[in-house]
């Protein structure tokens, strides 16, 4: 009885938000009923600010920022494509990629490839905390952004500015370290060719392992 009641009550509460939900909808004028409401401009937003914030609006450069995007696109679409291929080959450990096994070229990005990859954007973003110490300002006043955003400066902003100079280069470096333990547990001594080995013995006996490269060169040939 007394999960029954529950129930209802749980039913009852839902019953009442719709209700309310509905009654508030018809409530609104009919102009503004279906207009998502906009949020403040960054001008009004600045002024709800503290003076001692010494707030101030950067302006956007898109076209330099896409510039700066470009590369690391080409290498997201590039990982992406290569996840979604990894994922919907019912074999992976039976291919080779200009005799590399592709099961351990996924292995080696793991342990390798996205540890130096995270490292560097880090190595990349130093200039931007070191700005920011200097300035205060978070954003930095030299930052080249997508859309318009305040900049403010504080004990937040300083922080800021460490995290991105100091903080994330470590940690990062720290990811590397890591990387490369796993790896050496893993690989236990074993060189490439017999990690290999253990990855293609996972082939069902029907599928050879295939290279890539090297039919590719024999068609060629």
């Amino acid at each position: 009885m007394t999960n029954e009641m529950s129930i209802f009550a749980i039913y009852g509460l839902v019953a009442l938000g719709i209700g309310a939900a509905i009654v508030d909808f018809f409530r609104t004028p009919k102009e503004t009923r279906y207009r998502i409401p906009r949020p403040p401009s960054l001008e009004e937003q600045l002024k709800t600010l503290p003076e001692s914030a010494q707030a101030i609006i950067l302006r956007a450069n898109k076209k330099r920022a896409l510039v700066r995007l470009i590369p690391l696109l080409f290498i997201g679409v590039g990982l992406i494509g290569f996840g979604t291929w990894f994922e919907n080959t019912s074999h992976p450990e039976c291919v080779r990629i200009f005799g590399l096994n592709v099961a351990y070229i996924a292995f080696l990005f793991v342990c390798y490839g996205a540890p130096i990859a995270i490292f560097i954007w880090s190595i990349i973003c130093i200039p931007e905390g070191i700005s920011t110490i200097k300035t205060g300002y978070s954003p930095p006043l030299n930052a080249v952004l997508f859309q318009d955003v305040i900049a403010k400066k504080g004990l937040g902003s300083i922080l800021h500015g460490v995290a991105w100079a100091i903080i994330l280069p470590l940690l990062t470096a720290y990811g590397i370290y890591l990387g490369n333990d796993i790896h050496s547990l893993w690989a236990n001594g074993r060189n490439m060719h017999e990690i290999t080995k253990i990855f293609e013995a996972k082939c069902p006996r029907c599928i050879a392992p295939c290279s890539i490269g090297v039919e590719r060169k024999r068609a060629a040939s």
